[in-house]
This record gives C-alpha cells, sequence and structure tokens, in this order.
C-alpha cells in the first residue's frame, strides 16, 4: 500500500471514528439499557484549567449514562412495535459497524467497545486564547482532557493511537519533554505545537508549554486553586444551565474575552464595532449552554450575563411577578401559543437611534416612510399607539371552537391607555371614513373593528382581501385575520372553553421551570405541541409509505418493511409537547427547555433532511453540469481488414 493511500485509508477510518463515536458513543445512553460500565469521574478536569478562557465546552457521558433511563425517547425506543419496525436497520447498522471496526482494529488499534467507552467518558475542550502572529498560523492555546475512570487500558490505547497518528501520518519528529516531573510526548504539526500526556485516568492534549505546565500541576496536586472552578462568572454560569453540575453538555463562550480578542485581530475595522453594538453584543459579558437529562425530558438551558447598562433588546425586555394573562385566554387545545414581554416603544426609539448614528441615509429613509404611513393613518405608531399598549404580546394557534378546517390565530396586547388606542381607532375611521375601510359592528355585547385591507390595494368589486379584525376586552386587544375568528372565540368564551394552563404538558413544564427557578416564565413562555404533529405526520407518511414500493437499490441495500411502521399510539403514549421560559434579572437573561428530545434535536431534525436535500440537489446538478460541458468525442472506425484481424485475436 503506498503512502498517499494509507494516509487516505487513515483518515476514512478517522472519519469513521467520529460516525460511530456519534452513534454508539453518544447514542447508546439514549437508546439501551446495559450500561454498567459508567463511573462518575473522581477528580473534574475543569478544576485544572486556566481561570480565564475564551471558549470552554465539555461532555459527561457518566451522567449520560445514568440520567437517561427515563427519557421519553429511551421508552418509545423500547417499544415492541418501534423494535419489530427497526430491526433490519439495526441489523444493517450493526454489519457496517462490524466491516467499520475491522479497519479501526489495523489502522487505529481501537475497538468499537473502546468507542462505546469514549462515548461514556467525561471530555473537556478549551479555548485559552488565541494570539495573531504577523507571519505564519495564529497561536492557539488549546486545552482537550478525556477521562475515561478505571478503564486504562483504553487510555493506553487511545494515547497509542495519537502516537502513531503523529508518526506515521503526520510525519512528525515527537520528543519527550519534562513539566513538572510530568512525562509530555510533544510535535510540530503545520507549524503548531501539540502535546500530550496520559496522567492517572486522563489524556490531556495541548498546543502551549505554559498552560499545559499549570493544568498538570493542578492535576497532579489534583486542587482547584487558581483554576477555572474559581472564575465567578463561570461559577455563576454554570449554577445558572447546569443546577447540581450534572449537565451532559455543557458550554461557555467568555464574550468579553472573544470581543477584544476580534477588536485586538483588526483593529482597524470600525464596522465590526458598530455590528457588536448594534446587536447588543458589547452588554453580554458571558453566555453559557447546557443539556441535561431530568425524568423524561431532555432539557436545555441558555444563560446570557447582561451585568452593564443595557440597551436595544435587552433595555426593551420586561419580567412581572405577575403571571403571563394571556396563558389564561389561549384555548387548552392550542397547538401553538408564544407570548413575551417587551415595550416595543423603547425598542423601535433605540433600534432608530443605532440606526442613525451608523447609517443616517438609512434612518432618513425610514423615518420618510413612517412619516408617510402616519399621514394615511390619522395617527402616529411610535407617538401615539405604540406608547399606549402595554409589553404582554402573545399569539396562539389551535382548534376553531366549532370544527373549522382553519385554525384559529389570534394575538392578544395589553393596553395601558384604552381611550388613546380608542382614539387612534377613531382617527383612523375618520381618515377612511369615505371608502369604508374600517368599520365596526357589535356581537354578544363587544364591539368589534375590521380594516377591509382589499380596498387600500384598489380590489376589483368580487376581488379578495383580508379583513383583519381587533376587538377591546378588560385590558386586553384582542387581533385575528378575519371577524369570523373573534366572533367564534367570543362565542366560545360562553361555553366554559378551558385555558392553556390546563394542558398537562404545559403544567409539567412549568411546575419543572419553576422547582429550579421561582422566577421562571417572568419574561417569556412557549408551546408547540410537537407530539401531536409527530403523531399526524405518522399517520398521514405511513399510509403512502405503504402504498410505495421501494426497490432495494433505493434503500441503500435496506430491507424496510413500511407495513410495520408503529401506530400513532405508540408515539402519543411517550411525546409531549415543547415548551420554553425565560426570565430576566439586573445580572441577565435565563431561557429553559423543556421537551422529549431537546432544542438541539429540533434543530437537527430539521437541519439534517433539509441539508441532505440541498447536498443532494447539488450534487444532482453538479453532475448534470458535469454531462453538459462533456465535448462529443468523434470516433475513427478503423478499416475492415483490421477490425477482422483483432476479432480472430480475441478468439485465440
Amino acid at each position: 500500500m503506498n503512502p498517499t493511500n494509507k494516509s487516505r485509508r487513515w483518515l476514512n477510518s478517522l472519519a469513521s471514528v467520529l460516525v460511530l463515536l456519534t452513534v454508539v458513543g453518544s447514542g447508546a445512553w439514549v437508546l439501551t439499557d446495559d450500561d454498567a460500565t459508567a463511573e462518575t469521574i473522581a477528580y473534574n478536569p475543569t478544576s485544572a484549567l486556566p481561570a480565564n478562557v475564551l471558549f470552554h465546552l465539555s461532555y459527561d457521558g457518566a451522567n449520560a449514562s445514568k440520567n437517561c433511563r427515563q427519557l421519553a425517547l429511551a421508552e418509545l425506543w423500547q417499544e415492541k412495535q418501534v423494535q419489530q419496525f427497526v430491526s433490519p436497520i439495526v441489523n444493517w447498522a450493526n454489519g457496517m459497524i462490524d466491516d467499520m471496526s475491522k479497519d479501526l482494529a489495523e489502522d487505529i488499534g481501537m475497538s468499537i467497545d473502546d468507542l462505546a467507552t469514549l462515548g461514556r467518558s467525561h471530555t473537556t475542550m478549551t479555548l485559552v486564547g488565541v494570539e495573531m502572529a504577523e507571519k505564519g498560523p495564529p497561536m492557539i492555546d488549546l486545552i482537550v482532557t478525556l477521562d475515561l475512570g478505571s478503564n486504562n487500558e483504553v487510555l493506553g490505547r487511545l494515547q497509542a493511537a495519537v502516537d502513531r497518528l503523529m508518526k506515521e501520518e503526520m510525519h512528525a519528529e515527537v520528543k519527550m519533554l519534562d513539566l513538572g516531573g510530568v512525562v509530555v510526548r510533544g510535535c510540530e504539526v503545520e507549524g503548531i505545537d501539540v502535546m500530550w500526556t496520559a496522567m492517572g485516568s486522563h489524556l490531556i492534549i495541548g498546543t502551549q508549554v505554559k498552560t499545559m505546565a499549570e493544568v498538570l500541576t493542578r492535576m497532579k496536586a489534583k486542587t482547584s486553586t487558581g483554576g477555572l472552578m474559581e472564575n465567578a462568572s463561570f461559577a455563576m454560569a454554570r449554577d445558572k444551565v447546569a443546577p447540581g453540575n450534572d449537565a451532559v453538555v455543557f458550554a461557555y463562550a467568555n464574550v468579553d474575552g472573544i470581543v477584544k480578542t476580534v477588536e485586538a485581530a483588526m483593529p482597524d475595522e470600525e464596522e465590526i464595532s458598530n455590528f457588536i453594538s448594534m446587536f447588543g453584543i458589547d452588554q453580554i459579558r458571558d453566555y453559557s449552554y447546557a443539556i441535561n437529562f431530568e425524568g423524561r425530558a431532555v432539557v436545555d438551558r441558555i444563560w446570557v450575563a447582561t451585568p452593564r447598562e443595557k440597551h436595544g433588546i435587552m433595555a426593551a425586555t420586561r419580567s412581572s411577578n405577575e403571571p403571563l394573562k394571556s396563558l389564561m385566554l389561549a384555548p387548552k387545545d392550542s397547538f401553538f401559543y408564544s407570548a413575551t414581554r417587551i415595550d416595543l416603544a423603547s425598542l423601535a426609539n433605540d433600534l432608530l437611534s443605532v440606526v442613525k448614528e451608523i447609517e443616517p441615509q438609512a434612518h432618513e429613509e425610514v423615518t420618510g416612510m413612517m412619516e408617510e404611513l402616519n399621514s394615511k393613518l390619522g395617527f402616529s405608531i411610535l407617538g401615539d399607539l405604540l406608547p399606549n399598549l402595554g409589553d404582554e404580546w402573545a399569539m396562539w394557534a389551535g382548534k376553531a371552537p366549532y370544527g373549522s378546517l382553519i385554525p384559529e390565530i389570534i394575538m392578544t396586547v395589553q393596553v395601558k391607555d384604552k381611550a388613546k388606542v380608542a382614539a387612534c381607532v377613531t382617527n383612523a375611521k375618520e381618515k377612511f371614513g369615505a371608502d369604508a375601510l374600517v368599520r365596526s359592528f357589535s356581537f354578544m355585547g363587544r364591539e368589534l373593528n375590521y380594516c377591509d385591507l382589499g380596498k387600500i390595494f384598489a380590489r376589483d368589486q368580487f376581488g379578495f382581501g383580508l379583513k383583519p379584525c381587533w376587538m377591546m376586552d378588560g385590558d386586553t386587544m384582542f387581533v385575528a385575520l378575519a371577524p369570523q375568528t373573534l366572533k367564534n372565540y367570543v362565542a366560545s368564551q360562553s361555553n366554559q372553553r378551558e385555558s392553556l394552563m390546563k394542558n398537562a404538558d404545559v403544567g409539567n413544564a412549568m411546575a419543572h421551570f419553576k422547582r429550579y427557578n421561582p422566577n421562571a416564565a417572568n419574561c417569556s413562555f412557549s408551546y408547540f405541541d410537537i407530539a401531536s404533529f409527530i403523531v399526524m405526520a405518522a399517520d398521514t407518511a405511513s399510509p403512502l409509505l405503504q402504498s410505495v414500493n421501494f426497490p432495494k437499490e433505493a434503500m441503500m441495500g435496506l430491507e424496510v418493511d413500511f407495513n410495520m411502521f408503529p401506530t400513532g399510539d405508540v408515539f402519543r403514549r411517550h411525546l409531549f409537547g415543547f415548551s420554553s421560559a425565560s426570565s430576566v434579572s439586573d445580572q441577565g437573561m435565563s431561557a429553559v427547555m423543556h421537551s422529549p428530545f431537546g432544542y438541539m434535536g429540533m434543530i437537527m431534525a430539521i437541519a439534517v433532511p433539509v441539508g441532505a436535500g440541498t447536498a443532494f440537489a447539488a450534487s444532482r446538478e453538479s453532475n448534470a453540469s458535469e454531462w453538459e460541458d462533456l465535448e462529443p468525442v468523434e470516433i475513427e472506425e478503423e478499416p475492415a481488414e483490421k477490425q477482422g484481424e483483432k476479432k480472430k485475436e480475441e478468439i485465440k
């Protein structure tokens, strides 16, 4: 085997490692129940890291294994119908893994069981700092740690794999270094120094001698003195997103340090400073994110520390000790609900001032458009309407109360001064009175107003045009796309229609939020009945799939029988709605998400099919263009005598 092919095969094996770590290491704890070897680490390597870092990421496979048993996904996976349907896929995956394991054992010296052990380990990756060099690559200060508990044999094979990578594939000269009594291997790769060593149950990899020595000294003494755990901002971020310090995934970004690093690298780029200010990044001290398994739910938490003077959306965000009023107005069977407390008047004025400072010409254009719109409406949006509206804005969508195929979609906003808001409506009626663009009528003791948008856009006599409708009920303004929606809502309220707070998924999520944060949802709350959406999609798609004959070649050799697809009740028993809540304080903003598969799971579920479809389309387009670029080749025919001689040779 030549060196080029060998290197390519090694890199393919490395890619296989990443795939299998995801499937075997990360997925095993969710889909199986045979993880008796998971151990809680004795010493958290985060304690040994420097006190000030730019970015830190950790994965705790031990906690993942310990807390995955009750997850809704794990329960769903154990269902008989699910196991029966996925068995061909599992068998196919097992065969693929067996094939890969042979290459892994030969090229890297590690087995599938070794990879599963890595998936149950505690791993950290920390970017301590970055310095731009005048020539050559930037100086990156990076530390990676991996704790395998008592699996010293796997640790030895992993270190041997790293040694082999540096020597045989990178062709680097490996040297031995002594850092505080610890023997460290080191070499140079593409102008970057790389060091690694095994200490106890840990493998430590670093790029800077000073940082590596500092980390090894703390790890050797098993102390956290002067380390990252003593950084007050880091400790607060960890407490906010990982109560109990048992997060499966934890990420921390020192936004202050990152901004200073970027500005130092590009001191003359004024646009970067404007961008940072415009989007409020200069208000953020640090950002953290965590994923944990809590009961049946995957819980995501976010903390944005903003202890300094706020502007823009940070300043416009509001909080209250009172529960969101719209939670009692939205129907129990709403499949979507979202509410937030925000001062739109303050936000609009703040954004306009930022635009004026950064792009004066754009500010003039926007203000000119606003003035023209105000003259047509008969009132000022920024001066008369928004300042008199409250800070609770909500929207929900759900089943129409009397069986319409069109869902009930309503937006609500709390009102500060009803008289001034009513004056805006009166002015609009007078302004548009001649054309009857704005009208009112009475229904069940309430005044409903609507605007005929069709007339604004010069609709023909029988043409289509929406008629958005609004009404006041107490201190709440209701807005819908059509008068019939509000009429049905008003009529259904007389039937003692239950509110969204009676929804079991919402109640369970809210109780979970309040358990860890009494102020949860003091700023916003959202709900999406993704369980019903999945059941509907599954029960709609399965009959279509069962009516199609998929060739084995089109399924990559898989023999999937869609007639065995699980019924909707299997999903319904285990899945539940996605809920999120946020709260704000003088120190920052917290957000928490509660769902069967997590916030990142939702993003991946959307991104993976879209990405795969895009890649497939791009591939087909590329192949087509390649065929189009081919020029026809003229083939010269040989004389008949020579063709006859060739045939004789072939026969011989």
